[in-house]
């Protein structure tokens, strides 16, 4: 990581002409728990700071560099002047070079979704940086990319990211189709900067199909049949069949079976999982199950009907309590 300004207030004690701000109250909270310092990166305090963060941080854990850095994530800056938005880019990459000069700065896509940015904004502080020495993430390009917006970040190469997952929930749900023709359509897109594919979940643990099937798409450049070159054989080697089943072909046949019925409804619906009422804090705001209940049911029969055959499959155990989870949910 790098040094993106974050200051104690108490700094000022130390250096009370360091241009230090107040960052924006993000999450509505009082004023004793809010809005942390922000030190100006214009301020020659930043550089020393900066350039000293990463080198403390390359004696102890070595040096990749590449080194992960948000500014204004969701929040805005003090204006939009263009020179403004330039220099401070500029300045926030000079702390790193100090200290590394083959220094690649790593930030997420997210804050161009605010409404704060516009093509002037975003090319004015991505060009404060030479295109070699940045990436960005395109944090949820599965369901809102950016890079399409700014013309694949005007010259800067990205990483596209299926972000599915906000707040870890644990719902059974996903859209195949949207990871598979958003991503080809990232390599299509004119002049594209794209690099990779990659995930940004903020919960993990859940809906393995997903993640799983993002970075099957790192192999692939044009559309295919998800359910007979993906899904299908998901199901066999997500439990290790029919080996793991002694061959029982009935077995096998009704587990791929019900991960191809997944695959079909379930896993072809909105872009994040919904909320799980066995995993949410008690509330009367849940939203309406969108799927057909009787499409789980019908999955956990086959699921239970295993029987003990699987039970030192830990996957398996995993996915049935997944499942029954989502039964009791809906």
């Amino acid at each position: 990581t790098c040094f993106a300004g974050h200051v104690p207030k108490q700094i000022k004690q130390l250096y009370p002409n360091a241009n230090v701000s107040t960052s924006p109250d993000w999450g509505g909270f009082n004023k004793t728990y809010c809005c942390v310092s922000l030190l100006d990166p214009s301020d020659p305090l930043f550089e020393q700071i900066g350039s000293k963060f990463i080198q403390l941080q390359a004696k102890y854990y070595g040096n990749s560099h590449i080194f992960q850095c948000d500014t204004f994530n969701e929040m805005n800056p003090d204006s939009n002047d263009p020179v403004y938005l330039n220099a401070y880019s500029a300045n926030v990459y000079k702390a790193m070079e100090i200290a590394d000069e083959n220094a690649i700065w790593l930030m997420q896509g997210w804050l161009f979704l605010s409404s704060f940015w516009n093509k002037n904004t975003v090319s004015a502080y991505l060009s404060g940086v030479s295109n070699d020495a940045m990436i960005i993430l395109d944090l949820d390009s599965e369901s809102r990319p950016i890079y399409n917006l700014y013309d694949s970040y005007y010259g800067k190469p990205f990483v596209w990211n299926t972000l599915h997952d906000f707040g870890g929930h644990n719902g059974i749900q996903g859209n195949l189709p949207n990871i598979m023709n958003g991503f080809i359509s990232g390599l299509n897109y004119p002049n594209t900067t794209i690099i990779g594919i990659g995930t940004t979940m903020e919960g993990i643990w859940q809906n393995y199909i997903v993640y799983d099937f993002t970075y099957y798409m790192g192999y692939h450049n044009t559309s295919f049949n998800i359910t007979s070159q993906f899904v299908e054989k998901y199901g066999y080697r997500r439990y290790g069949l029919p080996h793991s089943a002694n061959n029982n072909n009935n077995i096998t046949n009704n587990l791929v079976s019900s991960w191809i019925e997944l695959g079909n409804t379930l896993y072809q619906l909105g872009d994040t999982p919904q909320t799980n009422l066995a995993t949410e804090f008690p509330n009367f705001g849940y939203g309406k199950v969108n799927h057909d209940p009787m499409i789980v049911q019908k999955v956990w029969k086959s699921f239970i009907n295993v029987g003990n055959i699987l039970q030192t499959v830990e996957k398996f155990r995993y996915d049935l309590t997944d499942i029954t989870r989502q039964i009791l949910s809906d």
